[in-house]
């Protein structure tokens, strides 16, 4: 046998045994599960680097020996009462340097650890370690094996299509969450780090295991932009395909999200919502004042646009007129149907303006639209760019030495969001993100 065929052959072999490390892994941890993330804790220690803080750095530098962080589950059970952490134990000694000697094993043949400093309470049977993280419920490690392995292992998440297969995959984090009578689909979500940007890619897997495709959505029509003010700070638009939109599924995550309030603002839009036939969006420039930081109503330029038809629109003007009379705010209406309002510094305008129902701040009139905002819409479904200053950002997190640009885009089966920090240089985002929010937390 050649080399050529040695080297392939210990490929094959070590591909094959992380592939039934994994699957053992997941063959315990029940496929009701509210959510399954998988970490590779060493692989987020070192894009932490130096600003990791010293505590979590010195649990990981115990636990490196004993456990494969490289390949961490979490799991979120028992209606999210629960959190328990597993991993493959990768040297008994160590973990029991770690954690001190463990108990005698219990009927279930699991052995515990009181864990010390370094962990909270901890169990450990067949080469793996469940470490309870926050749980409040009863439920133990041998409970959820047991569902997990019942019926010759249908019950594991190794076994949920296509959901098991994203959960065996390498990543730095990841995360699976089930819809939990919301829907039948779940979420997962894949974070990596690529030209020091955080990337996070979403799509959703209905129960054959086929990744679903975003559905009520079309390709944005970007000629809204030819009214929308620049230098954008803000914008967000959305190709909305009216007859296939979910809205009672859209009010139901609001009300859950947002709790009642919210719900019954959303209850009280639907009517005006439901008319929208195309793209529907707002972007908003840098403060008008030129004061970095200072941004409200008063100071940054914005317009909403939604495609509607022109009877629709009047009626929308038309209701917004009684609400303001009611109020016994100055409205002026004009020949076309348009309103406007004067209240202090507050100035307000709403019309029909080539196909769209506009609500403004300021008179639109068209314009050549910014090209950067036409590339970074045309040929989505839905998109969004926030850019904040490194004055506004300040003014959240007084140690934050930097800007933030966010990325938000809606394609036909993934969606993405990327998250980058503007005016730190070379330093990696992530020691970026963790020296802002430790010494926030220590000031």
């Amino acid at each position: 046998m050649n080399i050529f065929r040695i080297i392939l052959l210990a490929a094959v072999i070590m591909m094959a045994a992380a592939c039934k490390r994994n699957a053992e892994l997941l063959d315990s941890i029940p496929a009701d599960a509210d959510a399954v993330a998988r970490i590779d804790i060493r692989r987020l220690a070192r894009e932490c680097g130096d600003a990791l803080p010293h505590d979590i750095s010195d649990r990981i530098h115990r636990l490196e020996t004993a456990v494969d962080l490289s390949e961490v589950f979490l799991v979120v059970d028992a209606g999210g009462r629960d959190v328990w952490l597993t991993a493959t134990v990768i040297n008994s000694d160590s973990l029991t340097a770690a954690l001190g000697q463990p108990s005698d094993k219990d009927a279930d043949g699991f052995v515990s650890y009181a864990g010390g400093t370094t962990l909270p309470e901890a169990y450990a049977r067949d080469g793996r370690i469940w470490v309870a993280v926050d749980r409040q419920s009863s439920a133990t490690p041998a409970a959820m094996v047991r569902k997990a392995t019942a019926s010759g292992g249908e019950g594991s998440m190794a076994k949920v299509p296509g959901t098991g297969d994203f959960l065996r995959r390498p990543m730095m984090a990841g995360i699976a969450v089930a819809g939990n009578g919301f829907t039948d689909q779940w979420q997962c979500i894949e974070m990596q780090i690529h030209d020091n940007a955080l990337v996070f890619d979403h799509f959703r897997v209905d129960q054959r295991g086929m990744v679903a495709p975003t559905a009520g959505l079309e390709p944005v029509n970007t000629r809204f932009l030819d009214y929308a003010p620049h230098p954008a700070s803000m914008a967000f638009a959305a190709g909305i395909d009216k007859d296939n939109v979910d809205w009672d599924g859209i009010g139901k995550a609001i009300g859950m999200i947002g709790g009642f309030t919210y719900y019954g603002f959303y209850e009280s839009i639907l009517p005006f919502l439901k008319e929208i036939d195309g793209t529907i969006s707002i972007v908003a420039s840098q403060p008008a004042d030129g004061h970095p930081g200072s941004v409200d109503i008063s100071t940054t330029r914005f317009i909403i646009m939604a495609h509607m038809g022109q009877e629709s629109a009047r009626k929308a003007i038309a209701t917004a007129e009684t609400y303001i009379v009611r109020l016994g705010l100055p409205v002026d209406k004009a020949a076309d149907g348009s309103l406007a309002l004067r209240y202090g510094s507050i100035h307000l305008h709403a019309a029909y303006i080539d196909g769209y129902l506009t609500i403004s701040n300021f008179v639109p009139h068209k314009s050549e639209p910014s090209p950067q905002l036409v590339d970074a819409m045309k040929g989505h479904l839905a998109t969004g760019l926030l850019d904040i200053d490194r004055a506004t950002v300040r003014r959240w997190l007084h140690t934050a030495d930097y800007g933030v640009s966010i990325k938000a885009e809606a394609g036909n089966t993934h969606n993405t969001v990327t998250l980058r920090l503007t005016g730190c240089g070379d330093t990696p985002i992530l020691q970026a993100l963790i020296k802002t929010f430790v010494h926030t937390n220590n000031d």
